[in-house]
């Protein structure tokens, strides 16, 4: 995701044609990026409760048919 809005950013300035330019824009491009989408990423990469993504199934109560 990070580096998803790093390429948008760069991507809406389509201008660039040398090296030194095109470090310069990388630099202005990750200035960009929120600090909260920061946190978000770590928070989401490091903090995750295995628990909670269990999937739950639905238990199927079997019909009961005359003998």
């Amino acid at each position: 995701m990070w580096f998803n809005q790093i390429k948008h950013t760069l991507k809406l300035n389509k201008k660039v044609l040398k090296f030194n330019e095109l470090k310069l824009e990388v630099k202005k491009s990750i200035r960009k990026v929120k600090k909260n989408n920061y946190e978000n990423y770590f928070d989401y990469a490091y903090k995750k409760n295995y628990e909670d993504n269990k999937r739950k199934t639905k238990k199927v109560i079997k019909k009961m048919y005359k003998d």
